[in-house]
């Protein structure tokens, strides 16, 4: 009996243990660069989410997001190992590290738990969040949408354009070589996509072309976007 209770205290213990993503992200100490790194930074570690973004860079590396979504709750995957699908449940063992500012979780391995999940909601932000200081880092690895924005700045040579809905200017970016070509003064409905951090630049990174939808929404809280399509399509 006394080796069933230590079992199962062995067992809530390491449940009550267990690193989430929130573990790896949250921070409050911008550094000496200024990038807020991870305070579990060259730790190995355990975290489980579901798989919100796949195909970085045209591979094999993604996005994971914990199911309860939000702020602090996203991380960037660099693995080609695994090979998740959207949806996907995964726990992922690797080093936490820091490339040029962006956390990442590296040299993993993993387990597919199961398929088919929902992926969290995006988190309705705006462009003055997503281009300041700690606003931005703990969205840094999650998904989120800017509402209302215009285009303030054409693509340069490596795809990434600007975009403002009056709050401040924040950044597009080709992280999965996805090229919309907008025109300065373009109005867009939602842009959709990874938070990210890009040599010293946070930055928004649409998964598909259908992340980037033009037109002006009715109101910022409105879920269905009717007839709005996206231009790039």
């Amino acid at each position: 009996m006394r080796k069933l209770f230590l079992a199962i205290l062995l067992v809530i213990t390491v449940a009550a243990s267990a690193t989430t993503i929130h573990d790896v992200q949250f921070t409050t100490d911008a550094g000496t660069d200024g990038t807020y790194p991870s305070p579990l930074d060259g730790q190995e570690v355990t975290i489980t989410g579901i798989v919100s973004a796949t195909g970085v860079d045209g591979g094999d590396k993604f996005f994971m997001t914990d199911p309860a979504g939000g702020a602090w709750n996203g991380i960037y995957v660099f693995d080609w190992s695994i090979l998740p699908a959207l949806g996907d449940m995964v726990e992922v063992t690797g080093t936490i590290t820091e490339y040029y500012g962006l956390t990442e979780i590296t040299y993993c391995s993993g387990t597919i738990i199961s398929s088919g999940n929902a992926i969290p909601a995006a988190s309705i932000v705006t462009t003055g969040q997503m281009s300041d200081g700690v606003s931005a880092e703990s969205y840094e690895g999650c998904l989120v949408k800017v509402m209302n924005a215009t285009c303030e700045t054409a693509a340069d040579d490596y795809g990434k354009f600007a975009v403002n809905d009056n709050t401040g200017t924040c950044h597009v970016n080709d992280l999965f070589d996805v090229y919309p070509e907008p025109e300065v003064g373009e109005q867009f409905a939602y842009i959709m996509g990874m938070g990210s951090y890009d040599y010293g630049d946070y930055t928004i990174e649409p998964r598909t072309l259908a992340d980037v939808v033009s037109g002006t929404p009715v109101s910022n809280s409105k879920k269905s976007w009717g007839k709005i399509k996206s231009i790039y399509k």
